[in-house]
C-alpha cells in the first residue's frame, strides 16, 4: 500500500472518529449557557478539523451549508452521506437553538396582549392619489393630536410644572432641527408627555427596510430619571434588549453591557440622543454581539456561528413585522407607511428572492453571489413569507410586487390565498 494513502486513510478514520464522538456529546449536553457554548466550540472545531484534513479544497467549498453556494446531496454514498450526516447534525443543534432562543425570548412586566395583532386584518387602508405626495412631504418632526393607540396613553396624566414643559419643548426644538433621515417623530399637544418614534432599519442588519415604532412616555421628574419605552412587537423579541411585550432595556453608559450602570447615566442626554442610541445599539448589523454576556466574547467561530442563527431569526421576525405595520399602520403614521413600502416594494422583494435561493445571508440584501451563509430552515421561511408580503403588498397598491414574485406567490396577489 502506498505510504501517502495508508496515512491519509488514518486521518480519515481519525477524524471521522473525532465527529462522531463529538455529536454524541453534542446530543447528550443539558441545555444552558456554558453547556450550549462548550457544544458551539467542540462542533466548529470538529468541523474545522474534518474540513482541513480530509476534504479535497474543491469538495470543501460545497461542504457547509451556513457557508456555501447550493445544497450538496449525493445520493450515491460517499461524501455525500457524509454531507447529508452532517445537515442532520446542523438540524440537531438548530432544535438545541431554538429551544435556547425560546428560554430567553423574555415576556417583560407589560401586558403582551397589548402588542400582538389583531386576529382579523383591519380593513383596506385608505388609499388615495396622493398618497406618495404626502409621504414624500412627511416631516421628520411633528405635532399631532389623536394619541389613542399610544401604548401609554392610558396613564394618567402626572401633576408636571412649568420646567418640566419648558424643557419638553426644547426636545421638541431639538428633535425637529436634528432628526436623522431614519428616525421619524410625532408629539401630541394635548400629551406633552408622550412621543412615538419611527425608525428606519438600515441596509446590511436583519432589520432592514423594515418600520419599527417605538412608544416613548416622559415622567415629571425627566430629565433626572429615564423616559419609559415600549416597542410595538407584535409579540416578537427582536433583539435581545426588546422583550416580547415590547418592554425596552438598554443601557446607555459608556461601560455598555455591564449590570452595575444605569440605564439613563445623564441628565444632560436629550431625547434626540437616546433614539440615536436605539437605533445604533438595538437595530444594529449584530445584535446578538451587544447582549450581556456576548459582548467580550469576541468574534470567535462559535460567536459567528450563533449571531448567524440568531440574525436568521430576527430576520423573519422583521419581515413578519413588515407585514403587520402594512396591515395596521400607527396612527399619525398611515401615509408613510403606505409610501415607504411601496417605494422599497422592490428591493425587499429581491432581497427576499435572494434569501430564499440561498444567495445572501440574512441582513446582507439580495444578490451576493460569491458567499452564500444560511440555513435552509431559513430558506424555507423566507420563502414562506413571501406569500404574506405579496398580499400586504397588494393591500397598500404597490402593484411593483407583481413582477418580482414567484408564479405560485402571484396566485396570492391577484386572488388572495395561498395556493398549495
Amino acid at each position: 500500500m502506498d505510504f501517502n494513502n495508508s496515512v491519509a486513510m488514518r486521518k480519515r478514520n481519525k477524524c471521522q472518529a473525532d465527529f462522531d464522538e463529538i455529536a454524541d456529546r453534542v446530543k447528550e449536553i443539558d441545555l444552558c449557557d456554558e453547556d450550549l457554548n462548550d457544544a458551539v466550540d467542540n462542533i466548529c472545531k470538529g468541523i474545522m478539523d474534518y474540513i482541513c484534513l480530509v476534504w479535497s479544497p474543491a469538495f470543501r467549498y460545497d461542504f457547509d451549508p451556513y457557508f456555501r453556494k447550493k445544497p450538496c446531496f449525493d445520493t450515491r454514498g460517499g461524501s455525500g452521506s457524509r454531507c447529508s450526516q452532517f445537515l442532520a447534525f446542523s438540524q440537531h443543534y438548530r432544535s438545541k437553538f431554538d429551544k435556547f432562543m425560546k428560554i430567553y425570548s423574555r415576556v417583560g412586566i407589560y401586558p403582551k396582549e397589548d402588542v400582538l395583532p389583531a386576529a382579523r386584518l383591519s380593513p383596506p387602508i385608505a388609499i388615495d392619489e396622493d398618497v406618495l405626495e404626502r409621504y414624500k412631504s412627511f416631516k421628520r418632526f411633528d405635532t399631532v393630536v389623536d394619541h389613542s393607540d399610544h401604548l401609554f396613553s392610558k396613564l394618567p396624566i402626572e401633576q408636571t410644572t412649568e420646567g418640566w414643559a419648558k424643557n419638553i419643548r426644547e426636545e421638541w426644538r431639538i428633535l425637529r432641527n436634528g432628526l436623522p433621515e431614519t428616525i421619524f417623530v410625532r408629539a401630541y399637544e394635548s400629551r406633552m408627555d408622550l412621543l412615538r418614534a419611527v425608525i428606519i432599519g438600515a441596509k446590511g442588519t436583519p432589520y432592514h427596510d423594515g418600520l419599527f415604532v417605538f412608544d416613548v412616555y416622559i415622567p415629571s421628574m425627566y430629565p433626572l430619571v429615564s423616559p419609559l419605552v415600549r416597542y410595538h412587537s407584535f409579540g416578537f423579541a427582536i433583539n435581545p434588549h426588546l422583550f416580547e411585550c415590547g418592554e425596552l432595556r438598554i443601557y446607555l453608559s459608556e461601560s455598555f453591557g455591564q449590570f452595575s450602570k444605569t440605564l439613563w447615566p445623564s441628565d444632560d442626554l436629550t431625547m434626540l440622543q437616546f433614539l440615536v442610541s436605539i437605533q445604533e445599539r438595538v437595530l444594529n448589523a449584530d445584535p446578538l454581539f451587544h447582549q450581556p454576556g456576548f459582548v467580550d466574547s469576541g468574534p470567535s467561530v462559535a460567536a459567528k456561528y450563533l449571531s448567524l442563527l440568531y440574525n436568521e431569526d430576527i430576520l423573519i421576525k422583521s419581515l413578519k413585522t413588515m407585514i403587520y405595520i402594512m396591515n395596521k399602520p400607527p396612527k399619525n403614521f398611515e401615509a408613510f407607511v403606505v409610501g415607504h413600502f411601496r417605494n422599497r416594494v422592490v428591493d425587499i422583494l429581491m432581497a427576499c428572492n435572494a434569501y430564499r435561493d440561498g444567495l445572501a445571508q440574512a441582513g446582507g440584501g439580495g444578490g451576493n453571489k460569491e458567499e452564500s451563509c444560511c440555513s435552509m430552515e431559513f430558506q424555507k421561511k423566507v420563502h414562506l413569507c413571501i406569500y404574506d408580503l405579496g398580499t400586504a403588498f397588494r393591500k397598500i397598491g404597490a402593484t411593483e410586487a407583481l413582477e418580482h414574485l414567484s408564479p405560485r406567490a402571484t396566485c396570492t396577489w391577484l386572488y388572495g390565498y395561498r395556493r398549495n
